[in-house]
């Protein structure tokens, strides 16, 4: 399961990386993303499911369902964001020239 979890979220955070309008200024090697609100939320919930794990630990056997389902959010989670980051960073060169530094 934990496998499976972790390749579904590489694969929504690598297309949630190549739909994404990049603006990048290749001569100041700067980068424009839309705002990421749902990166922020991905990431907060990658600690919930920390807390959910370290809190499942604390409670013995009686959080032992806390400690099966934690592992798994983390790794949708985290791949999710690692996706998205390689998708981008693939992306960065290739994408055409736009001005973004003000003088």
């Amino acid at each position: 399961m934990f496998g499976a979890a972790l390749a579904v979220g590489l694969a929504i955070g690598v297309l949630r990386g190549l739909t994404l309008q990049l603006q990048v200024d290749h001569m100041f090697d700067r980068v424009r993303l839309p705002r990421a609100r749902a990166s922020f939320l991905v990431a907060m919930v990658l600690v919930a499911a920390v807390l959910l794990d370290i809190v499942g630990a604390l409670l013995g056997s009686k959080g032992l369902f806390l400690r099966v389902v934690a592992p798994e959010i983390a790794a949708a989670c985290a791949g999710m964001l690692t996706g998205r980051a390689l998708a981008i960073a693939l992306r960065w060169r290739r994408a055409p020239h736009i001005d973004l530094h003000r003088m």
